[in-house]
């Protein structure tokens, strides 16, 4: 079976987990590695010496929030959002009353995708992979040699910077990790001037593909006189797997304090969680008995988010959220020695924003860290560490039917890549709305949301 190219197995890594139904995303993880499309790839890296991790967050850790016109504005929201995306951000500005806005807005499923690899990890592992080809192929042939002619053959081997050229490489990209974001929603909202509510339904995906290099492989890997002694290396496989699907209600609500014009608003989450880990030794890795039942752990949960909103005069809003007021801990079932944890902890979001009608400028700050996840495999611990972001974002309705927007994302704590995103808002006849954001970053992260929705 043909391998597929470096982006073909991009793309099927995300077909799969862009499946509507759980097991989409479980499936994804064993056809990822039971296929060419990336059990190639594996085998090569357990020979190789590393503990490949596939990492999964939820979208309560480190996901990214994704909104057609949010995430144009460098993913600012919590005081500029309309009210289809308040549920999100801000559920407070449920509030926001559109007078062009018709009854009720049906989003159709939209789709959010962010992809990182600032350290080139899938290419470089894809050169280690071409070495260790010949690694094997030129051990194989002189092992077929005998007496003074395999001995030469063996020293001219040895003699050959090819080892030392794997073992480099992947000092290379120790600890070094690709970062992907997927999500998926729906929602149905309603908005009057004083109140809003609205009904939806997320499907949010955080994860990543790290690599840990053994130090004892670099011995291992020079002195390997077999092909057997390859089978040596001591590396593991780890697979994890988390995603969450979120069933919501959000309500705002408008109020005045003296001359002042405030709201508030909560979003009450119902949440399905399953996590998967695997682990196994070099000799005993099976794709086929990671989704095997013993490794995975089904959880469910609620939780919540409040939202406050207030205005200065009629331009200036200041926002802030507290997003999953409940915390919570998850904890993967443990493969010998090995395991996965994340920490869910409240985070909190303030925001300015200011708009005319035509123009609108947000900033976005967090207050606290966004929690990473750690794995856990007997001395060795990957950590995805934490971020805080700052976002700035710009709109400006060019036209009645035209609308164009620009954003920029910082992330303070150093875990994903700097962002400039873009955005376009078509609206056709006052009653659809077709929407694109793409974000780019300087190293090799990408994204994109898509928007298609309806007024009735």
């Amino acid at each position: 079976m043909e391998v597929l190219p470096y982006k073909g197995r991009v793309v099927a890594i995300l077909a799969g987990i862009l499946a509507l139904d759980n097991r989409g995303y479980l499936r994804c993880f064993a056809e990822c590695k039971t296929l060419n499309a990336m059990g190639g790839v594996l085998k090569k890296w357990i020979l190789s010496g590393f503990a490949v991790c596939i990492l999964s967050l939820t979208s309560t850790a480190l996901a990214e929030l994704f909104d057609y016109r949010n995430t144009a504005m460098g993913g600012s929201g919590v005081a500029s959002s309309n009210f289809v995306a308040a549920p999100l951000y801000n559920p407070a500005l449920l509030t926001r009353y559109d007078s062009n806005q018709r009854g009720y807005v049906l989003t159709l499923p939209s789709v959010g995708v962010e992809y990182a690899d600032s350290d080139e990890l899938m290419v470089g592992l894809d050169d280690i992979v071409a070495d260790i080809d010949s690694l094997e192929g030129e051990l194989d042939r002189v092992l077929g040699m005998s007496g003074w002619e395999q001995y030469i053959a063996f020293q001219q081997m040895l003699a050959s910077p090819l080892r030392e050229s794997i073992v480099e490489q992947m000092k290379s990209l120790d600890k070094n990790y690709l970062l992907f974001d997927v999500a998926l929603s729906t929602s149905l909202a309603k908005s009057n001037r004083h109140s809003g509510w609205a009904v939806s339904v997320n499907k949010t995906v955080d994860g990543g593909v790290g690599a840990v290099y053994d130090d004892a492989d670099e011995q291992r890997l020079n002195s390997a006189q077999t092909l057997s002694d390859l089978d040596q290396l001591g590396s593991s496989v780890l697979g994890v797997a988390m995603y969450v699907t979120d069933y919501s209600f959000s309500y705002g609500r408008e109020f005045w304090l003296a001359d002042s014009r405030l709201a508030w608003g909560v979003t009450a989450k119902m949440q399905q969680v399953e996590t998967l880990f695997y682990r196994a030794s070099i000799n005993n890795y099976n794709a086929d008995d990671i989704t095997n039942s013993e490794n995975k752990v089904s959880d469910s949960g609620v939780n919540l988010d409040l939202g406050g909103s207030y205005w200065l005069n009629d331009h200036w809003n200041i926002g802030a959220t507290v997003f999953n007021v409940i915390g919570a801990d998850y904890e993967t079932v443990h493969a010998d020695d090995s395991y996965a944890k994340i920490d869910i902890a409240p985070l909190l979001v303030a925001a300015l924003a200011y708009s005319n009608g035509s123009t609108t400028y947000a900033l976005d700050i967090d207050l606290s860290d966004r929690a990473g996840l750690d794995i856990y495999a007997a001395d060795k611990k990957l950590s995805l560490g934490n971020s805080r972001f700052y976002r700035v974002g710009a709109e400006w309705q060019t036209f009645t039917w035209l609308t164009t927007r620009l954003g920029y994302r910082m992330d303070r704590g150093s875990i994903k890549e700097d962002v400039l995103s873009v955005g376009v808002g078509l609206n056709y006849w006052q009653a659809v709305n077709f929407d694109l954001a793409l974000m780019a970053g300087a190293s090799g992260s990408y994204g994109g949301v898509l928007r298609l929705a309806m007024q009735i």
